[in-house]
């Protein structure tokens, strides 16, 4: 499971093991605590609707996300990938 911390609080993550590839497009999930409170969908990069994320949280989600999403849809879909972390 790749994850990548955002800040002390928030962790995006990658589930590897589910290989949901097919009933799902790209995404990762947003883990509060260990708790999901999101999924973003990676091509296009966007926010599920319905979560309890300040728009701070949401700013750095997604830029976060937009700058590791090739890495993040190659771990998705099983690839080998070199994660750069911003």
């Amino acid at each position: 499971m790749m994850k990548i911390r955002m800040n002390y609080n928030l962790q995006c993550e990658v589930e590897t093991s589910k290989n949901d590839c097919a009933c799902n497009p790209p995404h990762c999930n947003i883990t509060r605590g260990g708790t999901q409170v999101a999924r973003v969908w990676l091509t296009p990069v966007s926010l599920e609707r319905g979560h309890s994320l300040e728009r701070h949280e949401i700013e750095e989600i997604i830029t976060v996300v937009y700058a590791n999403r090739v890495d993040l849809e190659n771990e998705y879909r099983g690839k080998d990938t070199l994660c750069t972390i911003h």
